[in-house]
């Protein structure tokens, strides 16, 4: 599908004192608006990093961030909000671009602070939405005591798996500190010309067809009564004014139960975010079932979204930072889940396996998720769009994002793996979209120790709180239930 704006992605022109690097493809344009309309954030992954005898500060951790600022164009970046549309009457928005930053400052976008509960730390950053048009760059960093370090970024600059990419470039920086770099102080020159990653639809195909075409505009015009979700249960009603503000709730997995777990996936043939999804929608689906008003009409479905990273498609490695994701939405069934209790919760090995192979299957077909995002832009109707959203049912319950084991270190000249001064774990993930998102979120990443680490997250208004706290406990329980009940068999 070609970029309305009729310019070549990867092009650069002087425009006084920055250099326009590229324009917004469609999923950064996407997540660009929202930001604008206080419908989104950021993204956050933090991880805990450890060094005998060491702390991050400005000494230990100024030089890395020269090396990794340097090699990735998205941490040296802005939007250009000045950019107006043609003067051609009901002409649409002008595409946004990307701008380079002549310098970056990092004491404007690292902060040191004491210790902090991380869930917290978390919540606090989903609720600071990054400016756009700023001299500062589009991510900042907030380091707890020297250890735990707090990476958040604008959506648009990367996907959940870019923020596993900083933490592996920066891991590796801090072990293997450059010769080169002599002066280390807060300010960074960035070189003439940078090249950030080109969007999705200029590496792979985003092409609508025809079918997902007349099944888009059925469910965007359509009365909702006639849709898939009219029957589907969502959470609560979109609020009436957007907000960011968003509740976190962490889980740790220890190693141990995590390696079973991951067993238990293999021997079943299925993967371990089909397995948690799987088990949440049992979850919720009793309690919905059990928390439902008598004489309503009851819900038959739940509404669940899986992301998929399109790197597979688009070539992009993953130690880059860029925007290659879409998702794989479904509508599970209650009532064949919702008659079970906490002591007995439902789970089929067969249902995860079954499911895992669905999204494997589909994966694909999300491209063209991404292509009907250029009808809101080429009709002029994006902010509309979202705007009209407010206030009215939600499109989804659900979401489970995994970004899956953290990149493994490169081998050394005799095949080990490269050992350094410093270690990192307890990597958590969270993403906002709070206003028009799933209703729960749960945020899965694997640390190099060997845990898996889940963050619940739930935007204010989403969900009633105690309902929402009561899914994270009965999914904890029915996770046991299920490794015992499973080693047992």
């Amino acid at each position: 599908m070609a970029n309305d704006s009729q310019e070549p992605y990867d092009f650069v022109r002087e425009t006084g004192a920055v250099l326009i690097c590229l324009y917004g493809g469609l999923l950064e344009r996407y997540h660009i608006t929202r930001t604008k309309l206080g419908f989104d954030s950021c993204v956050v992954v933090t991880a805990r990093y450890d060094a005998s005898g060491v702390l991050l500060n400005r000494q230990t951790l100024y030089p890395a961030l020269h090396q990794i600022v340097l090699a990735n164009a998205a941490l040296s970046v802005q939007v250009d909000v000045t950019r107006k549309p043609d003067s051609k009457p009901k002409s649409k928005p002008a595409a946004p671009c990307f701008v380079r930053l002549p310098v970056v400052l990092l004491d404007d976008v690292v902060s040191f602070i004491e210790g902090s509960d991380i869930e917290k730390l978390i919540a606090d950053e989903l609720a600071r939405p990054l400016e756009l048009g700023s001299s500062t760059p589009l991510w900042r960093l907030t380091i707890v005591s020297g250890r735990t370090l707090v990476f958040a970024f604008h959506h648009g600059i990367g996907d959940g798996q870019s923020g596993q990419a900083f933490h592996f470039a920066l891991l590796s920086a801090l072990n293997s500190p450059s010769d080169t770099l002599h002066v280390y102080g807060d300010k960074i020159s960035i070189p003439t010309v940078v090249h950030l990653v080109p969007p999705i639809e200029a590496l792979t195909s985003v092409s609508v067809s025809f079918a997902k075409f007349c099944s888009t505009i059925f469910g965007t015009f359509a009365p909702k009564s006639l849709t898939k979700g009219a029957s589907a249960w969502t959470g609560n009603t979109i609020v009436s004014t957007p907000t960011v503000q968003a509740q976190v709730r962490c889980w740790e997995i220890e190693a141990a139960q995590a390696a079973e777990l991951v067993t238990l996936c293999r021997k079943n043939s299925t993967t371990l975010t089909a397995c948690l999804h799987t088990l949440v929608a049992g979850v919720l689906a009793r309690l919905v079932s059990t928390s439902m008003n008598k004489g309503r009409k009851p819900f038959k479905t739940l509404s669940t979204s899986v992301p998929v990273s399109l790197r597979r498609f688009t070539g992009a490695s993953p130690y880059v930072m860029c925007d290659h994701i879409s998702s794989v939405q479904t509508y599970v069934p209650i009532a064949s889940l919702a008659n079970t209790s906490t002591s007995d919760p439902w789970f089929s090995w067969t249902a995860a396996a079954q499911f895992g192979k669905r999204v494997q299957r589909s994966a694909k077909g999300t491209r063209e998720v991404i292509g009907t995002l250029h009808y809101l832009y080429v009709l002029g109707i994006s902010e509309a769009f979202f705007l009209g959203a407010l206030g009215s049912k939600r499109s989804m319950a659900l979401e489970v994002s995994n970004l899956g084991r953290f990149p493994e270190q490169p081998a050394g000249e005799n095949g080990s793996s490269v050992q350094g001064v410093w270690s990192l774990s307890r990597i958590y993930f969270a993403q906002c979209d709070a206003v028009v998102g799933a209703a729960m979120k749960m945020n899965v990443a694997g640390s190099p120790t060997g845990t898996v680490n889940v963050a619940f997250t739930w935007g204010q208004g989403a969900l009633n709180d105690e309902f929402a706290e009561a899914v994270i406990r009965d999914t904890k329980a029915a996770l046991v239930w299920v490794i015992q009940s499973s080693l047992i068999s």
